[in-house]
C-alpha cells in the first residue's frame, strides 16, 4: 500500500508540473514545446498514475477490511506494481513519434497489470469471513470490473489510434472507475469514521446507534444505481452524438450528486 500510494504522489507531482508547464506554454505563446506530448503525459500520469495507483493501494487495505478477509498472500501485489508501472513508462515513451510502436506495448502492460490486480482482489475475497458483502461496497468492486474492461478497450484502440474513441474511454475511465470507486468506498468510510469519532467512547455508557444505522443501505443502492444509469446514458449520448440524451443523463448525474451530498451530510448530523 505504501509503495502504491507513494508512487501515486510522485505521479501527482508530475501531473501538476506538466499542467503548469502546459499553462505557461499557452500563456507565453512560444512554439518550443510539444504541447500535445505534454497534454498526453499529463492525462496519463493524472488518471492512470495518480488516481489508479492511489485506488489500487488503498484497495489492498479496504477490500480485506470491508470483507473481513484473512490469510491471503500479498506476493502478487509486487507483480501488479512492476507491470503497471512498466506500462506507464512504456506508454509515455510511446507518445514520441519515433517510438510510436511502443504505445500498444504500454497499453498491453497496463492491461496485464490491472488484470493481475483484479485477479488478486478476487483471490482476497475468496478468503473473506463476511459472506454477504455490503451493497455500497459491491459498487466499488463493480468499478474494478469496469476498469478492467476499459483497459482492454484502450489496448484494442491503441492499434487503431482512434482519438475520438480514446476521448470517450477517458471519460468512462474517470467516471466508471475513479469516481465510482471513490463513491463506493466513501459510503463505507464516512459512517465508520464519524461513528468512531462520535460514539466509540460512549459504548456501554449510553445508547448509541450501530454502524448499520448511520446510513440507509437501501437508499445508497438507489443512488448508486442512478449513478450507473446516468453514466451509461452519457456514454451512449457521446457514442451516438445525441444532445437530448446527454442532457437527460447529465441531469441524472446532477440529481445523484445532490442525493449523495445529502446522504453524507445526514451521517455527519447524527
Amino acid at each position: 500500500m505504501t509503495l502504491f500510494v507513494g508512487t501515486a504522489l510522485v505521479c501527482l507531482l508530475l501531473t501538476i508540473g506538466l499542467g503548469v508547464t502546459l499553462t505557461f506554454h499557452f500563456w507565453s505563446g512560444t512554439e518550443t514545446l510539444d504541447h500535445l506530448l505534454v497534454l498526453k503525459t499529463h492525462v496519463l500520469f493524472g488518471i492512470s498514475g495518480w488516481f489508479t495507483l492511489l485506488i489500487i493501494g488503498f484497495s489492498y487495505k479496504m477490500v480485506p477490511m470491508f470483507s473481513l478477509a484473512h490469510g491471503f498472500s500479498m506476493k502478487l501485489a509486487r507483480y501488479v506494481y512492476i507491470v503497471y508501472i512498466s506500462g506507464l513508462i512504456v506508454s509515455f515513451f510511446g507518445f514520441f513519434k519515433k517510438y510510436e510502436a511502443l504505445f500498444p506495448i504500454g497499453m498491453s502492460l497496463l492491461f496485464v497489470g490491472f488484470a493481475l490486480f483484479a485477479y488478486h482482489m478476487f483471490t482476497i475475497l475468496q478468503t473473506r469471513v463476511k459472506k454477504k458483502l455490503d451493497r455500497p461496497f459491491l459498487f466499488a468492486l463493480l468499478a474494478i470490473g469496469i476498469a478492467l474492461f476499459l483497459h482492454g478497450a484502450a489496448l484494442f484502440c491503441s492499434f487503431s489510434k482512434n482519438v475520438p474513441i480514446f476521448n470517450i474511454l477517458i471519460y468512462a475511465y474517470i467516471f466508471g472507475w475513479i469516481i465510482l470507486s471513490i463513491i463506493g468506498y466513501l459510503y463505507k468510510i464516512v459512517p465508520f469514521l464519524w461513528w468512531t469519532h462520535r460514539y466509540s467512547k460512549k459504548i456501554g455508557k449510553e445508547n448509541v446507534p450501530t454502524l448499520k444505522q448511520m446510513m440507509n443501505e437501501k437508499w445508497t443502492v438507489v443512488q448508486c444505481s442512478l449513478f450507473v444509469a446516468s453514466f451509461i446514458g452519457v456514454l451512449l449520448a457521446l457514442i451516438v452524438s445525441s444532445l437530448p440524451l446527454f442532457y437527460i443523463a447529465q441531469g441524472g448525474m446532477l440529481l445523484f450528486s445532490l442525493l449523495f451530498a445529502g446522504s453524507i451530510i445526514s451521517v455527519l448530523l447524527k
